[in-house]
């Protein structure tokens, strides 16, 4: 896989580039890129030392000499070429190759160093980094398990923020009642690295429906989308807070069959381990008063 990866990422670089700092590649480049898709790698990497000779800010000319040293078993000159490709804008793949390439050099304070500063930069492929041979030696080492668990959190990161996990307390299996007796059943899970909070509901009479909730840290809020199996389109509640055991959705604007504007709000409380509540009001007069539209309980099943 390792070796693969280093000529893949050669070409990260120049997609990940803004479309107005991209040119088109000289004549030595395009050679050069020729030698390498060849593998007369050491051509290679003769051509790309001439392009980054005349052009030192060229990150992709680095990162494809970055590629053509390792492939040819030059793993110190590849770092420094790949280093070289990372300071010039060639992206985070150039900073992950050049830890590699630090590690296939005998060089370990080198590659867990790179690798700390990748992890802290926001690098979020540990499955990457657990599947490459070139870090085989390193795997025992604390610096490797630290920057490891670093990425693996940069992967989910909400499942480690603590407001996207205020409304864990509603995840599982239910059993629905309203004061009229049975309502339904629901189930609520986690999805999409914990950053949805994903309800599937079956009502007794037939209705079903889905809630996608999530935290949004742009607002600091959070924000459900309701669809179900009627006509009625989608419900998008915004403005959710959460204080003192209860999620609240403070807005939600609807028309009714009647073309009037209403308002709907919806809160969820946390009861027990065992009992959540679910509390559904609208309001036709802009909030000024509100009435309810229907009371749930939530039992956990088991």
């Amino acid at each position: 896989m390792h070796r693969i990866a280093r000529a893949l990422f050669i070409v990260v670089p120049v997609l990940a580039a803004p479309l107005a700092a991209q040119s088109a590649p000289s004549p030595i480049r395009i050679q050069a890129d020729s030698a390498f898709a060849r593998k007369d790698f050491a051509r290679a990497a003769t051509l790309y030392q001439q392009v980054v000779a005349a052009a030192p800010d060229n990150g992709a000319a680095w990162s494809g000499l970055g590629a053509s040293w390792y492939q040819l078993g030059k793993f110190a000159q590849a770092a420094d070429a790949y280093e070289h490709a990372f300071r010039n804008g060639a992206g985070q793949f150039a900073r992950y190759n050049a830890a590699a390439s630090h590690a296939r050099a005998g060089n370990a304070a080198g590659a867990l160093t790179t690798l700390d500063s990748l992890a802290r930069g926001g690098f979020a492929l540990p499955v990457l980094l657990q599947g490459d041979s070139d870090f085989v030696r390193l795997r025992p080492d604390p610096r490797y398990q630290s920057a490891l668990a670093m990425m693996q959190r940069n992967s989910t990161p909400c499942a480690s923020e603590p407001k996207a996990r205020q409304l864990d307390f509603w995840v599982g299996e239910w059993d629905v009642t309203g004061p009229r007796g049975p309502a339904g059943k629901s189930s609520v899970q986690l999805i999409l690295g914990s950053c949805i909070v994903f309800e599937n509901w079956a009502g007794r009479m037939g209705d079903s429906g889905k809630s996608f909730n999530v935290y949004n840290a742009a607002t600091d809020e959070w924000q459900q989308y309701w669809v179900a199996n009627r006509l009625q389109g989608a419900n998008l509640f915004t403005q959710g807070i959460y204080a003192d055991g209860r999620l609240q959705y403070r807005h939600s604007e609807f028309k009714g069959p009647d073309g009037k504007t209403w308002l709907r709000r919806l809160a969820f409380f946390n009861l027990d381990p065992e009992h959540v509540r679910q509390l559904s009001e609208r309001s036709g007069d802009g909030g000024a008063t509100w009435t309810t539209e229907y009371d749930l309980r939530y039992t956990r099943r088991h």
